[in-house]
């Protein structure tokens, strides 16, 4: 998702290069670092959110769409085969994107997942071509909030919870 503004066309505000960690409204970030291009990789990967925007009433994803709940990730995941096999038949195939290709990796269900990393609460960048991170539009029990991620080595997609300051990858579903 490449969105810089919300529905309403207020900005998502960009913090690329403030203490990200302190942010507790919704926000966007580039993926930057040693080796990044200057732009960072907003062309190929998309920007990366927190959670308060996911979630801020102004809507991230166009009308017409939604940041899909847990159930709807848990439903993808299972008219795919389960959890051992869904990431395969969502990745995007070939390594020019990908850091290695895992055994299963068909892009049968035409996702075209990315591995566009994270950002950690801390501010810091990791995993860009080895994971691709999405939020779910749904927090858990614990305080932290649900998302799904694909693993360069694996063929699964894994359910887990993340505190809500990292920056996740959006995909929006139709409504």
């Amino acid at each position: 998702m490449k969105v810089t503004k919300y529905n309403n066309n207020d900005p998502i505000p960009d913090s690329t290069n403030s203490t990200w960690g302190t942010v507790a409204i919704g926000a966007l970030t580039k993926y930057i670092g040693v080796g990044v291009p200057a732009g960072g990789y907003v062309g190929t990967y998309g920007y990366l959110y927190n959670w308060y925007a996911v979630t801020d009433s102004r809507k991230l994803c166009p009308s017409g769409w939604h940041v899909p709940t847990d159930a709807e990730w848990t439903n993808l995941s299972n008219y795919l085969g389960g959890e051992g096999v869904a990431g395969g038949k969502m990745k995007v195939m070939g390594t020019t994107l990908w850091n290695t290709q895992s055994a299963g990796t068909d892009n049968s269900s035409v996702f075209s997942a990315l591995p566009g990393g994270y950002r950690d609460s801390n501010g810091d960048f990791n995993d860009i071509r080895y994971y691709a991170f999405f939020w779910s539009a749904k927090d858990n029990p614990s305080g932290s909030a649900w998302f799904r991620s694909l693993d360069y080595n694996l063929g699964s997609l894994y359910k887990g919870g993340s505190p809500k300051k990292y920056g996740f990858s959006v995909r929006c579903l139709r409504d």
